[in-house]
């Protein structure tokens, strides 16, 4: 994500609009990213953190959500088998400037190794390399330490759903979620075939033609594809379950929502309509996606 056109920002202090308060960045300060891995090892996720706070207290509060989420709500979300912050120039990656992605596919990941990295792996940018050719001020919002300032930033341009500064994990966090329920619900074989199709520029042209108007309702990252709109919902409606003060959910987030478990649903409730693609609503096109129709 190209963020240098910020660079006539003049105040480089938190606002805190993003949620993060003084209480919780002398939590990041205190943060000891071995012990996070650590304990995260014990749920079978491997990670290594590059000595990088932010990210290893943001990752391991979304897990607690996620544990939370699944006990209260019974919804079984799976976590990534991995976590890791990389300097993304040293990865077989086209764009080495985005901020994070989750590998959907196992892959030999590393410039310098033939290691198969698993699907459902999360990456995390360092940006070490690119931020040696910039300057102080397009730097700031290469340093994970600023994710107050950041997430406002990535709102303000439409690439995230809200300004929450946990929105960037949560997103990655769903694609693994998303992944793990449709490789149970299609089987390796067949969500490997759905990807193919997926990631080919004839349905990126079609998606955003049959939805676009639609799912860019989301915010405009969401028009990358149907992976990416599902993605960035999910993130949207947890996020905006939180208490921001306890960063735990006030209320069940997902009722009337795609994410709605089906035992959740009361049949005289809800009854959902066939709909003409030109017809469909927002939350029937990502239920859709959510359930591996991606037509």
């Amino acid at each position: 994500m190209e963020i240098q056109h910020y660079s006539n920002k003049k105040s480089f202090y938190p606002t805190f609009s993003a949620g993060v308060t003084k209480a919780i960045l002398k939590e990041i300060e205190n943060t000891d990213t071995i012990s996070i891995s650590n304990k995260l090892l014990k749920n079978g996720i491997s990670s290594d953190f590059n000595n990088n706070k932010t990210i290893a207290w943001c990752c391991n509060k979304v897990i607690e959500l996620i544990e939370h989420i699944n006990k209260k709500y019974k919804m079984n979300f799976a976590l990534p088998k991995g976590i890791f912050v990389k300097d993304f120039e040293n990865l077989n990656i086209d764009d080495t400037k985005t901020r994070a992605f989750c590998n959907l596919r196992p892959f030999e990941l590393y410039k310098s190794s033939e290691e198969v990295v698993p699907s459902r792996t999360i990456f995390f940018n360092n940006f070490e390399t690119l931020k040696q050719n910039l300057s102080p001020e397009n730097r700031f919002f290469y340093d994970w330490k600023n994710i107050d300032e950041i997430s406002d930033l990535t709102y303000d341009i439409k690439h995230s759903p809200t300004d929450f500064f946990l929105d960037t994990f949560f997103h990655e966090f769903a694609h693994a979620i998303h992944e793990t329920r449709l490789i149970n619900k299609l089987g390796p074989n067949k969500l490997s075939k759905q990807l193919d199709l997926i990631e080919t520029t004839k349905n990126v042209q079609n998606y955003r033609q049959k939805y676009g108007d639609r799912v860019k309702q989301i915010c405009d990252y969401a028009l990358q594809n149907q992976l990416e709109a599902v993605a960035c919902d999910m993130s949207k409606t947890i996020t905006e379950s939180l208490d921001k003060n306890t960063i735990h959910p006030n209320k069940q987030p997902f009722i009337d929502t795609a994410f709605e478990k089906l035992f959740f649903w009361q049949p005289k409730r809800i009854k959902i309509p066939v709909y003409s693609d030109e017809e469909r609503p927002l939350i029937e096109i990502i239920r859709s996606f959510w359930n591996g129709d991606f037509q």
